[in-house]
């Protein structure tokens, strides 16, 4: 008989995997300098195209239009040219044509010897006349005239034709003459669209946008200045230029000439350049008191004597007169000033410099009064060059106004600068300059930091990189710019990199955009590195490129444009290392922008704005809930947000990532593409068109219709199967035209288990 037997059976339940949750709900843009495995995860290895939304979000960056356009639509009359019988002639604002010898009842042709590419849209012709010629001009396509402007009678003072499509275009300019207007000359001033140009000349690049307070703006483009469409000054430099306010006058350097704009005319500073007055109270002999130092700008300079009644012979500070009428102005008993004339009252030495009177001068009325005034003109070969041909600088002056201009960037003198008289931007004395540092060093820019005058010198300088000065009164009451410090550190290499950020002066060297700051304990300034988030991007940019940069600060961000790409620090979002690079205690969030072909940049009522190389004036749109603010001239925007190498809590275990959330901004057009990396491999996860779209009646697109009128922020969610890797990457992309894209948050779901063995 078997005796039952009772058995128990027992199970060992495995522990439930425990799930881990990742959430970056700050995203605080790119960083391409660490590798993306040590990229932060509130930061991407991969961002191209996002912006600052909110601090802490982000968004596409919205795209720009083009409102204006200066082609080769322009023609452009080249100097000193002569053809068919016409000698052609350029000065600042007007072309003259004069007629050679006796043509007798001749047509005078001028034309170019190649045809000239014309865009479609309307030109214009305009033309004073002087002795009379009659003027016509014929674009012909090869077959037939396409427009004819004036015929045998003549032309209208302005005229304008129109060209429904691009052509190819033989532009000739017809003169009707005859014998009694020979050596005559007339003149022809060209408007916006009407620069004749030998074929291929560069006269497009839009150089520069200049502003003054109560007044129309002026846009430098080619070799011309327009205003309202219509050219104003033509012969200035093919190079960027630089303006500076000073009360009624705008000042601007294109290397070539200093212009003074008054709000309708542009003209050369020379030309309306300070006379000093270099000596008064002077005996006719000589002596007397220095007053003024000689103006570099122009030759002109004034002298004051006292008259003896006895002395015929005045004898001024120069002998080498240039052959300037020279003026010569005589104290009355009244008190009035009465000009001499030359051979009836006073000869001129121009050699020795001595002024001779028929009838002695008599001795003033009030005793020690000067009245005696002459003014003369001695040409110094190059004096007026050291300043035309200067390309940057800043406002300074005594105590930190900014009533005086600072001068550099003449690639004559590198490492000098010049300054104007008191609020004069029309008078630079000769004596008014500065050496600064090693002669291979050239200065690069300026900046102010507190009430001193930084100059930035380049990377050529090995110990004095920034060059502190303080401007003060001397003991005779002449302003004095000392020495205050000087900095070492990385040299500036981009002239038109300067900008203020948070109110810290920024400048682009070859180790990245620095900044000036005052170092906490001890109050010294260092140059500290500011793009390190920046760096494993731009530094790769061609050293052509680097020095070519352009900067400007808008809406908080330090926009830098190298190379058709912006590189943009947010002055909103400071970020503290704890791996400090050396004097470098903070940066800022960075992000990285495509395909924005940038000569110069500027602010314009509020809207951003920037100029090409090509002649056109884009304008960034500023309606961030507009689908049409979304692409760049008509292009689509690639938009791009990617996660770091994910590696969860313990880097060398395997993880099964199961579930992804995005939370994102919503949009009358919006949608989202999701690729996944692992082990090296992008794949396409998800497309999703719909959640992040509401309708909205003003703004309605039927092929992006919906039904939702919801426009919080919405999720858009998916499970996952990436199964045993160590590492996933995660990118989110809108590459749509004309569609906005927001990121807010990410949420991931993933479980780890066992170690990973690749």
């Amino acid at each position: 008989m078997l005796a039952s037997q009772e058995e128990t059976v027992s199970f060992k339940v495995p522990k439930a995997t425990k799930k881990s949750i990742l959430t970056i709900d700050t995203f605080l843009g790119c960083d391409f300098t660490n590798n993306a495995s040590t990229v932060n995860e509130y930061q991407s290895p991969n961002c191209v195209n996002m912006i600052r939304d909110v601090p802490g979000k982000v968004r596409k960056c919205m795209g720009y239009e083009v409102t204006e356009r200066y082609s080769s639509n322009y023609f452009y009359f080249s100097e000193n040219v002569t053809s068919s019988g016409v000698t052609v002639t350029k000065s600042s604002n007007d072309f003259s044509f004069k007629l050679n010898g006796t043509p007798d009842n001749a047509g005078i042709t001028i034309s170019p010897s190649e045809p000239i590419e014309l865009e479609a849209g309307t030109y214009k012709f305009s033309c004073d006349e002087f002795g009379s010629p009659k003027l016509a001009i014929f674009l012909n396509d090869g077959v037939d005239n396409v427009a004819e402007i004036g015929n045998a009678t003549g032309m209208d003072k302005s005229v304008s034709f129109t060209l429904d499509e691009a052509k190819s275009l033989t532009v000739t300019l017809y003169f009707i003459t005859n014998g009694s207007y020979s050596d005559k000359t007339f003149k022809v001033t060209l408007g916006q669209s009407t620069i004749w140009a030998p074929h291929g000349k560069e006269v497009d690049k839009v150089n520069g946008y200049h502003t003054m307070h109560g007044h129309d703006p002026i846009i430098h483009v080619g070799e011309c200045f327009f205003k309202d469409g219509e050219v104003i000054y033509y012969n200035a430099n093919n190079h960027r230029s630089q303006s500076w306010q000073f009360e009624d006058k705008l000042v601007i350097a294109d290397g070539k000439s200093l212009l003074i704009y008054d709000g309708s005319s542009l003209v050369s500073a020379s030309s309306i350049a300070y006379i000093p007055t270099l000596t008064i109270a002077k005996a006719p002999g000589g002596g007397g008191k220095e007053y003024e130092a000689l103006n570099l700008l122009q030759p002109g300079f004034k002298e004051l004597f006292q008259g003896d009644g006895t002395t015929k012979d005045y004898h001024l500070s120069f002998g080498g007169l240039d052959d300037t009428p020279v003026v010569v102005e005589v104290l009355n008993n009244n008190g009035q000033w009465q000009t001499k004339t030359l051979t009836t009252d006073y000869t001129v030495d121009r050699t020795t410099g001595i002024i001779s009177f028929k009838v002695a001068p008599a001795v003033p009325v009030v005793t020690g009064e000067d009245n005696v005034r002459i003014t003369a003109y001695r040409t110094v070969s190059g004096y007026a060059d050291r300043i035309n041909k200067c390309t940057i600088g800043i406002q300074y002056g005594v105590n930190g106004s900014l009533d005086r201009l600072f001068l550099s960037g003449n690639p004559d003198h590198i490492n000098y600068d010049w300054y104007s008289g008191l609020k004069d931007p029309t008078y630079f004395p000769d004596t008014g300059y500065s050496v600064l540092g090693s002669g291979r060093s050239a200065i690069i820019g300026y900046s102010i930091i507190s009430s001193l005058l930084a100059a930035h010198k380049d990377e050529n300088e090995e110990h004095q990189t920034v060059i502190l000065r303080s401007g003060t009164l001397s003991s005779d009451n002449q302003p004095a710019f000392k020495i205050a410090n000087t900095l070492q550190g990385a040299g500036a290499i981009a002239p038109y990199s300067f900008g203020y950020l948070s109110n810290e002066p920024l400048f682009l060297t070859r180790l990245g955009i620095y900044a000036i700051t005052a170092q906490d304990v001890t109050g010294e300034k260092y140059a500290q590195n500011r793009s390190f988030y920046l760096n494993g991007k731009m530094l790769k940019e061609t050293e052509s490129d680097l020095s070519n940069a352009y900067a400007c600060v808008y809406n908080d961000m330090y926009w830098l444009c190298i190379n058709n790409q912006l590189y943009i620090l947010d002055g909103l979002q400071p970020m503290a290392r704890e791996k400090n690079l050396p004097y470098s205690n903070r940066q800022y969030a960075a992000f990285y922008r495509t395909n924005v072909p940038a000569n110069i940049m500027w602010v314009q009522e509020g809207r951003f704005f920037f100029g090409t190389p090509d002649g056109r004036v884009c304008r960034f749109y500023q309606d961030e809930e507009a689908p049409g603010s979304y692409n760049d001239d008509g292009e689509l925007i690639d938009a791009i947000w990617e996660t770091p190498d994910l590696d969860g809590k313990l880097f060398y275990k395997n993880k099964t990532f199961k579930y992804l959330a995005v939370r994102m901004k919503t949009a009358v057009a919006s949608s989202i593409i999701i690729h996944a990396m692992r082990r090296g491999v992008w794949r396409f996860l998800k497309e999703d068109i719909d959640s992040a779209r509401y309708f909205a009646f003003s703004r309605v697109i039927f092929s992006k219709f919906t039904f939702s009128t919801d426009k919080t922020q919405q999720l858009s969610t998916m499970k996952l199967r990436i199964k045993k890797t160590d590492t996933a990457r995660f990118r989110f992309e809108n590459n749509k035209l004309n569609e906005s894209f927001g990121l807010y948050d990410i949420a991931l779901e993933f479980v780890e288990n066992g170690n990973f063995k690749g």
